[in-house]
């Protein structure tokens, strides 16, 4: 049996087997199991004497052998098998850098890998004393283990491990001991000893920094408080509290103010743009009602998780004031340094140390971001400064080094180097000690851009000012224009040689009218008619006017959103906008393209931001996008889309007024506006239109009355025989309305002003039915004589001839207060009257 033993492992070792095909395996293990069979039929054939006639016999004992050895063989391969795994499993644990060991219920070491082996040693049996005596303190951790083991009574239940951390006999590293019961075999443990020295110094270091960082911010001499989103302070140190007293109690940051923060603010914010860096000179109050003077520095910082923090310094100038007459300036300015590198790391403003000679001692994150440089110290603060300002600004440090440190900080602005160009930031310096000065760094590119954007919007106004002024103007002039022209086409009928000059002076009064309007859309004083509206509606409607518009060469697409609220604007000037914006889109694609009108509802919770100087507040709204595959609007041009008469189309292709017009109108309208583009890809406009919610019967009144059909004026009846006062100071507009509506059968009494109006009125001794009156007249205007008359006729009527907001007047007179818009023609002026009376 030795022998054939021997043979299988010859002939089935690894290395042979891997020689030989499945089949050759097969007919190898068949042969040798045969030879098996064989060996024991003659073994049984010898002892037992067996005859060759007993056929069964033999042929079991036959069988026997050949099942007996397959048994060897798939035993043996077993065996080898868990062999090789036992080998992987301990080479693997004796190349662990950290030291394992298995034992059971009575202490002896079953295994121990090499690192535990290079610890201890070669033993047998392991002791308490054994584990501690790598230790610097044996006794602490014997005492531990044993407690640990006489608690369980020598055997630890699974999943409670016993851990223990102290400080190696070299003094040097700290080790970790972990003894870890095996959870299928109840009586052994497993042992590790791992080394934590990286870990727990990094632990120390964190909690050292932690504590000092806390120490900082509870004793700094300097009131500090943090804020989250919802503008709830969750820390403020002892210095702010000492006056304020409210630690412990869920206090608002914007309760803190005497005045409250800039409206519409969110809860963490001073101003309502939501600037990430905001300062100023406030007035503060506490918990008994004391009030004080602070000066402030809040910063805002998005945190990573989506949360945001508001970080506020509160400086009170009163008590340096007090400091410096007492003569503790210096003892003041001592107290700050202690605490001088942990404040200004973190600060969000550039802060740097410099010695007279301009060399750099110390800086923070945000000043070597400013300098865009990663390493800043000990170079030359002027190599930062452009080559013309250097000298300057070492002169400047020079001044203010030779000073006593008393003065107030002193401020210059110079130009950072950057790769993109120069950087403007204001530098303020102060001395701290005999040869070191403490530099603020402020970056002043958000300031210049409002500058800039102050200065174009002063423009931007002045130029609306003179724009409404001279519509105010032309609207009369034009009125009488049209009007004139309605009195001679009534004597002039077609084919009168007349007809055709007639027409053409009112047809060009009527296209400057449509230059007025525009210019009115721009500096929002036009007058508005809203309605409640569906922009569904507005859109089907208008689509095939667009198609026509932007031509066949250009596919227009209009996706309605789901379930779109409703909108209370005028619907012809919301009309005016999509096509000034679908013209812009048809002159961007010159070779075809799509254009796409989208619409759809928007929330938002958190004011965003539409563009470097305009702000969406908090609310619903239902945008209308209108995207074009068009050229794009370059960077340089972008800037200047919504200025007046402003045109990057040929000379006499356009007036420059259409992006303005839309930006006055959708303002006006309480929307606003935000453009996205990209050159050679396209540009997206989006317009963002309030909300409007239904909540009275006027409401739905006015949407039903939008909904009726249109009479036909040609055949409406327009006479009357009411009494009226028309009250206008412009002469032909007087004369020209007057003679209207006398022509229709109305008996009219006409005054330059409001009171002339009274005066006639005193004298006449008629009842009047109709007020038809201008807003702004030299003596008394408009409103002013309508609120006399309404004292005489409390159910008169009035019409104003305005561009005023409408909802301001129907406030104040009621609902039977109307406009008519100048100017207007004859037949809008007896219809607008005509329905007034028949109200």
């Amino acid at each position: 049996m030795s022998g054939s033993g021997f043979f299988i492992d010859k002939t089935l070792t690894a290395e042979t087997t891997s020689k030989f095909s499945t089949r050759s395996r097969f007919l190898i293990v068949a042969a040798i199991s045969i030879l098996y069979g064989v060996i024991a039929l003659a073994i049984a054939a010898f002892f037992l004497n067996m005859s060759s006639h007993s056929l069964m016999g033999v042929t079991a004992v036959y069988i026997y052998g050949i099942l007996g050895g397959l048994a060897i063989l798939m035993l043996k391969r077993i065996f080898a098998r868990a062999e090789q795994n036992r080998q992987i499993l301990f080479d693997v644990l004796d190349r662990s850098p950290d030291a394992q060991a298995i034992t059971d219920r009575d202490g002896n070491i079953l295994y121990a890998n090499q690192t535990w082996k290079n610890l201890y040693g070669e033993k047998d049996v392991l002791a308490y004393q054994d584990v501690a005596d790598i230790f610097f303190r044996p006794h602490k951790l014997r005492q531990t283990l044993q407690a640990y083991f006489t608690k369980h009574d020598g055997t630890p239940p699974a999943q409670q491990d016993f851990s223990f951390v102290g400080r190696a006999t070299d003094n040097t590293r700290w080790l970790k001991v972990i003894v870890h019961p095996i959870t299928d075999w109840p009586d052994h443990n497993q042992w590790f000893v791992h080394d934590v020295t990286h870990e727990y110094q990094e632990q120390q270091v964190s909690e050292e920094q932690y504590q000092e960082m806390k120490s900082l911010f509870s004793h700094l001499p300097a009131g500090l408080c943090i804020t989250n989103e919802d503008g709830i302070i969750i820390q403020i140190n002892n210095k702010l509290n000492d006056f304020l007293n409210v630690i412990d109690k869920k206090v608002k940051f914007h309760d803190l103010f005497v005045t409250p923060p800039e409206d519409k603010s969110a809860p963490y914010s001073l101003f309502k743009d939501g600037r990430k860096i905001q300062s100023g000179h406030y007035k503060i109050k506490s918990d008994s009602g004391a009030e004080k003077h602070v000066f402030l520095l809040h910063c805002i910082v998005p945190q990573k998780n989506g949360a945001i923090r508001g970080y506020t310094v509160f400086y009170d100038p009163a008590e340096q004031t007090v400091a410096r007459k007492q003569g503790n300036a210096e003892k003041l300015a001592e107290d700050i340094g202690g605490y001088f590198q942990e404040l200004f790391t973190a600060a969000p403003l550039g802060m740097c140390t410099v010695t007279a000679d301009l060399e750099i001692t110390h800086c923070n994150s945000a000043f070597t971001h400013l300098s865009g440089r990663e390493n800043c110290l000990n170079m030359a603060l002027s190599s930062f400064v452009v080559k013309d300002q250097q000298s300057l600004l070492q002169q400047w440090i020079g001044q203010i080094a030779e000073t006593d440190g008393r003065e107030n900080a002193h401020a210059l602005e110079i130009g950072f180097l950057q790769e993109k160009g120069q950087l403007p930031v204001c530098v303020y310096a102060h001395k701290i000690t005999e040869n070191e000065l403490a530099l603020c760094f402020v970056d002043l590119t958000q300031q210049k851009n409002l500058e800039q954007q102050f200065s174009q919007s002063q423009k931007m106004q002045a130029v609306g000012q003179l724009a409404g002024g001279i519509a105010h103007d032309f609207n009369n002039l034009l009125t009488a224009m049209i009007g004139f022209c309605d009195l001679l086409l009534l004597r002039h009928k077609p084919g009168d040689p007349s007809f055709a000059d007639i027409m053409q002076i009112k047809q060009n009064a009527n296209r400057a009218s449509n230059l007025v309007r525009q210019l009115l859309a721009f500096s929002r004083q036009q007058t508005l008619q809203p309605k409640v509206l569906d922009l569904t509606d507005v859109l089907s409607d208008l689509s095939h006017l667009l198609q026509r518009l932007i031509g066949a060469t250009i596919q227009m697409n209009i996706k309605h959103g789901q379930n779109l609220w409703s909108v209370k604007c005028d619907e012809g000037q919301l009309e005016q906008v999509l096509i000034n914006l679908a013209v812009n889109a048809r002159d961007a694609m010159s070779g075809g393209g799509t254009l796409d009108i989208i619409t759809e509802n928007y929330s938002n919770g958190k004011m965003e931001s539409l563009g470097e100087d305009e702000f969406l507040p908090v609310g619903d709204w239902v945008l209308i996008k209108v995207r074009d595959t068009g050229t794009g609007i370059p960077p340089d041009v972008m800037r200047r889309i919504f200025e007046p008469f402003f045109s990057t189309k040929e000379i006499g292709s356009g007036t420059g007024l259409g992006l303005s017009t839309v930006h006055g109108i959708v303002h006006q309208t309480g929307g606003y506006l935000s453009v996205d583009s990209v050159v050679n890809e396209g540009t997206t406009f989006t317009i963002y239109l309030p909300r409007h919610q239904i909540q009275d019967k006027g409401d739905s009144a006015e949407k039903a009355e939008a909904e009726k059909p249109v009479k036909d004026e040609a055949s409406e009846d327009l006479t009357g025989s009411a009494a009226i006062l028309l009250v206008e100071d412009e002469d032909a507009v007087r004369t020209f309305s007057s003679r209207a509506l006398s022509n229709k059968g109305y008996k009219i009494v006409d005054a330059p002003h409001g009171e002339a109006a009274l005066e006639l009125l005193e004298n006449m001794k008629i009842d009047i039915e109709l007020l038809v009156t201008d807003v702004i007249m030299p003596e008394m205007d408009g409103p002013t004589l309508a609120k006399h008359l309404r004292r005489l006729y409390p159910k008169l009527k009035i019409i104003f001839m305005s561009g005023y907001s409408e909802d301001r007047f129907k406030e104040e007179f009621g609902k039977n207060t109307h406009f008519l818009q100048k100017p207007f023609t004859l037949q809008q002026l007896a219809k607008k009257v005509k329905d007034v009376l028949e109200e």
